[in-house]
């Protein structure tokens, strides 16, 4: 029984294999393996099958003569043969399967979908909702406001009170910068002197106008959320006054608010009203100096940058203005001397506590 066996087992199987494939190169191969074969192989049947499988292929074939030659020969071996199928079949199969489809699917995909999508959607979306939509806001919430008021600036303002934190008391504000102005005439921004605000100061460099309001005017739209009584600062500098303890040259400008309903100088409970304004007449008499047609003469006269406004010569009155009603009012600045700096302007309303000069250089600008 056994000496049959090994015969029809042997021959069949180097005949189709040793002598097409590997006749000039596996013919020394078969004889020292098929030897050593027969006499373990002819007990059990399995060994004979994995034994020649690991050793052509782990052991000696595949380090000194084999490496190049199993990469070209199992590939293109598996493609027409048949008879390996199961072996070549289940190594590729899951690799070329696998490792092409995530590739052109993940790749291309997020690429058009991420990038044009963002772009489209993003752009178009805050154009048409962000510039429209506060057109139509403050449009109609200006337009019966003024109307009801009764002659009272544009329908729209360059600049609002607001509701502003002052040491735990909150207060309406207003706070602009000095640059926002347009300006016309000899008006200039200007960066040379150190110190400043906001991006810059304006300055006068013209003829001056010390008896003559009203030349070279600066105009701005102003909105009066919260009606009242508002104390009016500006933060000003002489350009002469570096070195001098006082000063007196280049050191104020006119100031008026041509629509508002009082406007004054006050001290101690005393009140003085510019000529020709809206107090007329005013019962407890007119600014000292120069003015006219409802301007008011505003001068400092200590040095440096600093918030000190006054009205009315010798007497150093403060700058108030009333407004009885919510609703736009024009703010005016008119040339007079030349060379004098200013920096920022602030409206406060009196009823809260009074800001400190710390307090009005950090207000932010209270823009419409």
């Amino acid at each position: 029984t056994l000496e049959p066996t090994p015969e029809p087992t042997l021959d069949p199987t180097p005949k189709p294999t040793l002598d097409p494939t590997p006749e000039p190169t596996l013919e020394p191969t078969p004889e020292p393996t098929l030897q050593p074969t027969p006499e373990p192989t002819l007990d059990p049947t399995p060994e004979p099958t994995l034994a020649p499988t690991p050793e052509p292929t782990l052991e000696p074939t595949p380090e000194p003569t084999l490496d190049p030659t199993p990469e070209p020969t199992l590939e293109p071996t598996p493609e027409p043969t048949l008879d390996p199928t199961p072996e070549p079949t289940l190594d590729p199969t899951p690799e070329p399967t696998l490792d092409p489809t995530p590739e052109p699917t993940l790749e291309p995909t997020p690429e058009p979908t991420e990038e044009p999508t963002p772009e489209p959607t993003l752009e178009p979306t805050p154009d048409p909702t962000s510039e429209p939509t506060p057109l139509p806001t403050m449009e109609p919430t200006l337009e019966p406001t003024v109307a009801s008021g009764g002659g009272g600036g544009s329908p729209s303002c360059d600049f609002q009170t607001e509701m502003v934190n002052v040491r735990g008391s909150s207060i309406p504000v207003m706070s602009i910068e000095a640059e926002e102005f347009v300006l016309t005439d000899d008006w200039y921004r200007k960066t040379s002197i150190s110190g400043y605000s906001g991006s810059s100061y304006i300055v006068w460099e013209g003829t001056t106008y010390y008896n003559d309001p009203g030349f070279a005017t600066l105009s701005m739209d102003i909105m009066i959320n919260h009606p009242g009584k508002y104390r009016f600062q500006w933060r000003s500098l002489a350009s002469d006054d570096m070195s001098q303890p006082t000063v007196t040259d280049n050191n104020d400008s006119w100031l008026r608010f041509v629509d508002a309903d009082e406007f004054y100088g006050e001290l101690n409970g005393q009140v003085l009203c510019p000529q020709g304004g809206q107090s007329v007449p005013c019962a407890n008499g007119y600014v000292h100096g120069a003015s006219s047609d409802g301007w008011l003469k505003v001068f400092k006269n200590n040095p440096g940058w600093t918030w000190q406004t006054r009205t009315s010569d010798f007497e150093d009155f403060n700058v108030f203005v009333e407004f009885n009603e919510a609703k736009v009012y024009t703010l005016e600045i008119s040339a007079r001397s030349d060379e004098h700096l200013i920096d920022k302007m602030v409206l406060w309303r009196t009823d809260g506590d009074t800001p400190s000069e710390s307090d009005m250089n950090a207000f932010a600008e209270t823009s419409c």
